[in-house]
């Protein structure tokens, strides 16, 4: 992730969307230059131990983080849709 961004030079990042089949956290510790400056993220993950490190990460990056079935949903400050709380 963090090589994309760089790549296409992203300022920012509204929503990152991460679904790659159990490489979940591979692919957030690949986005570690990068979550600093996303708003949210959903991961779509499977298993009480992977939701539980994926959970872990986005936090120790500053998200709150929800869940809705398999998605684990990730925001800093206000709502999901970005209106304020």
């Amino acid at each position: 992730v963090d090589s994309i961004v760089k790549s296409h030079a992203l300022g920012r990042i509204d929503l990152l969307k991460i679904d790659v089949e159990g490489y979940e956290i591979e692919c957030l510790e690949g986005a570690r230059g990068s979550l600093p400056r996303t708003s949210r993220v959903i991961v779509e993950q499977h298993g009480p131990d992977l939701r539980a490190r994926c959970r872990e990460i986005l936090q120790m990056e500053g998200f709150a983080v929800s869940e809705s079935g398999t998605l684990l949903l990730g925001r800093r400050g206000g709502r999901l849709d970005g209106r304020p709380v």
